[in-house]
């Protein structure tokens, strides 16, 4: 027989592990019959592979070849398990697999996505929300770590650790395909991004709404004497997204909102305070992609700054200015962000930056008028607040009390950070500890009160 003639005949037997190999041909529901049947199937093709005498070429890709046959084993005997059957054979070199083997196809059927569909349909459907490929891009990280891990396992035979260590490099080439090249921190979809602007705009829009006649604000004592919300902001900038034919509808709008704040004092000379809560992502990004792995950067934020200025300047207003970004800041902005501080001083405007990725906030901590904004801008309603607090309070104290038999409340403080708005909320958790667990709290001196055992 000719070389083509041996390739058409490995093809031929090779198309009983394919068929087992393709998504979705088994599941849970398959039947004893059928995984009997194609298990038999697949002994016979396997041993005719075995003994054929393939031309020397075709032989160059015995061992892919052997890969794909043992791995179509290994699936067959995922499904046998899942009805609690039996596959043996002496005939045919099987021999059963371990846990930790069968537990390989468990990671492999997550990345099935990347079989069923092409690069533009994967895209497409990440654009438009789909929540499956959603779920997908944001745990293919984890995905694929967890399938390098076992490519590198001894305790996996190496037919399946050749056959993966394969699989890795196309899965890896068609994400990117799909996705484009991936090379930020973190990833964030556009329906992370979608509902993280919901959650900063509502929570910012609820929180003035409920002290429109009476908002406490570094000291000082406010009413809303205006409130709006839209996407005008982003028209000042000019900052739009590029036309793009297929521009999905689920883009994040890229809100804000604007009040003004009055004081209720009748002092002359009452300037009014210009409050600004703007979310800012890469819609082009977004659009182009479903995703987005760009910090906003030191540009970016001067931008916004830029045009806030302006506003102040026609109303002679003071500015507090909260940018929220779902993809965080440029790398370089410590806590504060210096950069960008040092290089923007204006005595019309406090600056509080939100990375909502990570859930932190940069701000001026030796400006009592940011650390008012970056209050302002919590999402956190009192209670919450205080709930988290005790979450975190309450083991750090427990530790405390077992390993040194007491723990003060200045340590309680310095511990969550606590400034000053958030001191009076630490210590009625340090005394509401001590009275559920019955400890004593003494006041030794200078040191302040400290709970002993």
């Amino acid at each position: 027989m000719t070389e083509k003639d041996d390739w058409s005949f490995l093809n031929k037997i090779l198309a009983s592990a394919n068929l087992i190999l393709r998504p979705h041909q088994l599941s849970a529901h398959t039947s004893p019959a059928r995984i009997e049947a194609l298990f038999s199937n697949l002994q016979d093709d396997y041993r005719k592979f075995k003994e054929y005498p393939f031309a020397d070429t075709v032989r160059l890709i015995e061992k892919t070849t052997d890969a794909q046959f043992q791995m179509a084993f290994l699936v067959l005997s995922y499904y046998a398990r899942k009805n609690i059957l039996t596959l043996t054979s002496s005939e045919s070199g099987f021999s059963a697999f371990s846990e930790k083997e069968l537990s390989v196809y468990s990671v492999l059927k997550k990345l099935a996505l990347l079989d069923m569909y092409s690069a533009p349909e994967l895209r497409l459907k990440l654009q438009s929300g789909d929540t499956a490929v959603d779920s997908f891009f944001k745990a293919y990280p984890g995905i694929m770590h967890g399938l390098s891990s076992i490519v590198t396992d001894e305790d996996v035979r190496p037919g399946i650790r050749h056959y993966l260590k394969k699989k890795e490099k196309t899965y890896h080439e068609l994400f990117a395909l799909a996705f484009g090249s991936v090379g930020g921190r973190f990833i964030v979809p556009v329906s992370d991004a979608r509902q993280q602007e919901l959650h900063f705009i509502t929570r910012i829009e609820d929180k003035l709404r409920a002290h429109r006649n009476g908002l406490d604000f570094s000291g000082k004592n406010f009413t809303i004497a205006s409130l709006e919300k839209g996407t005008r902001f982003m028209e000042r900038l000019k900052i739009l997204v590029p036309p793009h034919k297929n521009t999905p509808r689920n883009l994040p709008g890229n809100q804000y909102i604007r009040a003004v704040l009055a004081r209720k004092s009748l002092s002359f000379n009452k300037r009014p305070v210009i409050f600004y809560a703007v979310f800012a992502s890469h819609n082009e990004q977004y659009a182009a992609y479903g995703y987005d792995t760009q910090p906003v950067d030191a540009k970016e934020i001067i931008g916004y700054l830029d045009s806030a200025l302006q506003d102040a300047g026609e109303k002679k207003g003071y500015i507090l200015f909260c940018i929220a970004s779902p993809t965080g800041f440029a790398d370089g902005m410590g806590s504060p962000p210096g950069d960008t501080l040092t290089r923007y001083k204006s005595p019309d405007l406090s600056l509080c930056l939100f990375d909502l990725y990570n859930d932190k906030k940069y701000f001026n901590t030796a400006d009592p008028t940011s650390v008012a904004l970056s209050r302002l801008c919590d999402l956190r309603t009192d209670d919450e607040k205080v709930q988290k607090l005790q979450e975190i309070l309450y083991q750090e104290m427990e530790h405390r009390i077992l390993v040194n038999q007491s723990v003060s409340l200045d340590y309680c403080r310095k511990y969550v950070k606590a400034e000053a708005q958030d001191r009076e909320m630490v210590k009625k958790i340090f005394y509401q500890y001590a009275r559920e667990h019955n400890l004593k709290v003494i006041e030794p001196g200078r040191s302040g009160p400290v709970m002993v055992k």
